[in-house]
């Protein structure tokens, strides 16, 4: 008899065993409770941060995305603070726009036009949401050629306004974003590009520069559009 519930003892304490490990290993395979699980956080760095401007703040590693020139535009401006992300502008955090998306960035695009035997090329290449870079060529049979080049920014109030030109190619008005290179004060380069669906795909400009030497002063109402090769 005594034997026998020796036996019983022995046993109930196995069973007992197995029933706390199976416990554990339900315990260890059950799913995380999602109100435990901790957001990451947005590293945030300052772009521009000085007495007349704006502050501007946009996500770690912007260099690549934003130029700080372009937020240098907003001097004595309305707005006393500027973010950025990804492709979103906020000001005053409260208003949000849409950065351009013409040109593509990292796409290289030659134009070019020809009047009264003046002809000018056009290459611009996108750095990054804000910026070009641009090359002018001025040709003509009889005067020296001239080459200007430089960097260009959107117009600081880019998101305010709904710039339209007139396609010379085919009369029909498309909207245009405009970029400037202000480096040169007493001759900024004005570039306003566009896509103009009549006449085809292909990327149109307008340019304004108005110190050429003897080619004179070119506008987008005395010289024809440019259109991409």
């Amino acid at each position: 008899m005594k034997h026998n519930l020796f036996l019983y003892v022995i046993n109930l304490m196995i069973l007992s065993a197995l029933a706390c490990n199976g416990s554990k290993e339900e315990t260890n395979d059950s799913v995380e409770n999602p109100d435990s699980i901790q957001p990451i956080a947005v590293v945030k760095d300052t772009i521009l941060f000085k007495d007349g401007f704006p502050i501007v703040i946009g996500p770690a590693g912007w260099e690549s995305l934003y130029s700080r020139a372009f937020f240098k535009r907003f001097e004595a401006g309305k707005y006393k603070s500027i973010e950025v992300t990804d492709n979103i502008i906020i000001l005053n955090k409260r208003d949000t726009a849409v950065f351009p998306e013409t040109p593509a960035i990292g796409k290289k695009h030659h134009l070019r036009a020809s009047d009264k035997e003046t002809e000018i090329q056009l290459v611009v290449s996108r750095k990054n949401l804000t910026t070009i870079d641009y090359e002018i060529n001025f040709n003509h049979p009889r005067k020296k050629h001239l080459k200007v080049h430089g960097t260009a920014h959107l117009h600081p109030d880019f998101f305010l306004r709904s710039d339209q030109d007139q396609s010379t190619a085919s009369g029909a008005t498309f909207l245009v974003t405009e970029y400037e290179d202000d480096g040169f004060k007493s001759c900024p380069v004005r570039i306003r590009l566009g896509y103009e669906e009549i006449s085809g795909s292909a990327l149109q400009a307008k340019i304004e520069r108005k110190c050429n030497g003897k080619f004179g002063p070119i506008t987008p109402d005395n010289f024809p559009s440019l259109i991409e090769q």
